[in-house]
């Protein structure tokens, strides 16, 4: 039984009741019908004056207009899904995807997914599945980026959609097992910004000004040449003026700058360039990893060639011979005065050489 109550700004017109085959109700422009089993089945409270309708059906289907758009009524279908696994590291890799529907109309449900750039479609993952069935199946993924597939049902009581996501990596986040640093070597912490050192490409930072090597983020609030907090040397991550900067580093050491890829976007990409000073100089590598100190990432692209070096990033599949990298994840740019097939080997041999390097980005540049 429904119990229907007057409600302001609403009218509600019946049909001549004694011959009342169904109940009008008109809301705004649009009017809505409920089918009445007969004329009887409706009455008046003539106390509270409300309408009380026993309807022919119990229920509705969608767009039959027996309740108000986005009303109750009907069946919400129901859609189970779920995935093997949520993070594939090192592409590529498998994901089995699994799902239960039921309560849908029609013969299938349908399915989309949001691929990294350079995906158009992913086999195996069809446009459409069965309804009121189960299934699974297995896809191969092998570009890095995050993948997330969709299935959206329709049901007598409106739509049910399910996401999930998978994540493809290049290396083992947080497991940096059989990337340590070499034998021996300390992560660098910070520098004092020297006469040298300022007018060989620190000019922005004044003489004895801390610097740190730690980080690819400058503090955003302290004046450039504040003593306190420590400055990073080299600028913001992925922003359109590039920086310079001479960064002096001792041959037991190692510098690694954490990079933070949480505001990044996908059509972004940038390069990162590497000479030799005249002064205190010597050859050396670079390489980009979710692991500090890292001499040898999974993927050969994030490792710069010996010597005079440069590398370049993308969060994107372009351009190709870039090291990719994902949104959301964190990665040390990591630089060694060693030989980059025998780290045991220092190519520093005064104590201390200088890293003169150059980072720019080159396309979908933040301001």
């Amino acid at each position: 039984m429904k119990t229907l109550k007057y409600l302001a700004g609403a009218m509600l017109g019946l049909c001549s009741l004694a011959n009342a085959t169904e109940l009008v109700l008109n809301l705004g422009t649009s009017s809505y019908r409920i089918p009445l089993a007969t004329s009887a089945n409706i009455t008046i409270n003539p106390n509270n004056h409300e309408i009380t309708a026993r309807p022919l059906v119990t229920s509705g289907t969608a767009g039959d207009g027996w309740c108000p758009a986005g009303g109750g009524g009907g069946t919400a279908p129901t859609v189970s899904f779920s995935q093997s696994t949520t993070l594939i590291q090192p592409p590529p890799g498998n994901v089995t995807l699994s799902w239960t529907t039921s309560n849908v109309t029609g013969a299938t449900c349908s399915t989309t997914g949001s691929y990294p750039a350079g995906v158009t479609s992913v086999s195996g993952w069809n446009s459409t599945i069965a309804s009121n069935t189960s299934g699974n199946v297995a896809l191969t993924l092998s570009t890095v980026g995050t993948y997330q597939f969709t299935i959206s049902c329709v049901g007598t009581g409106g739509t049910t959609t399910q996401t999930k996501t998978v994540s493809v990596q290049n290396a083992v986040v947080g497991n940096c097992t059989g990337h340590e640093p070499p034998a021996g070597m300390a992560r660098m912490q910070s520098f004092s910004n020297t006469t040298n050192l300022r007018n060989g490409g620190n000019q922005e930072w004044s003489v004895g000004t801390s610097l740190s090597v730690t980080s690819w983020n400058p503090d955003p609030t302290s004046p450039p040449n504040s003593a306190a907090p420590t400055r990073a040397v080299i600028g913001k991550f992925g922003f359109t003026t590039g920086d310079t900067a001479v960064i002096p580093i001792p041959s037991s050491q190692y510098a690694a700058f954490q990079i933070d890829t949480s505001t990044q976007t996908s059509n972004k990409y940038g390069a990162i360039s590497s000479e030799q000073p005249g002064e205190n100089s010597a050859p050396l590598f670079m390489t980009i990893s979710p692991c500090a100190g890292d001499p040898n990432p999974t993927e050969p692209r994030c490792k710069s060639d010996y010597g005079i070096a440069g590398m370049g990033w993308t969060f994107g599949s372009t351009p190709g011979t870039y090291c990719p990298m994902t949104i959301g994840t964190t990665y040390y740019l990591n630089v060694f005065f060693r030989q980059p097939n025998n780290t045991s080997v220092s190519d520093c041999t005064v104590g201390t050489c200088w890293w003169l390097m150059r980072q720019s980005c080159q396309n979908g540049c933040s301001p």
